[in-house]
């Protein structure tokens, strides 16, 4: 079961969700879907550092990835290292 709250975040599936100009669902890597499980999962854009990110979660499961603070803390932070959030890069500096 997807959790659809931790879906909810400023990548292009959301935006073209509710239709915010200039967005559409898309991934640039071609997939249908640019949504935070693809990024963290998936989307072979981002395969270089992924198991950076399984070892700092402490899992490989998606659910248990947002169901934990290690996993949501090392979810949120690989996800800023990507540059896809930029808009949250102040409260994540070390």
């Amino acid at each position: 079961m997807i959790d659809h709250a931790a879906e909810k975040i400023s990548l292009n599936a959301f935006l073209a969700d509710r239709r915010v100009p200039g967005y559409n669902a898309t991934c640039p890597c071609g997939w249908t879907r640019q949504t935070a499980k693809h990024i963290l999962l998936f989307c072979p854009d981002h395969n270089q550092h992924r198991r950076q990110l399984f070892e700092l979660a402490g899992t490989r499961d998606y659910s248990k990835m947002m169901e934990t603070a290690r996993g949501a803390k090392a979810a949120t932070y690989w996800l800023q290292q990507t540059n896809l959030l930029p808009q949250f890069s102040l409260g994540l500096e070390d």
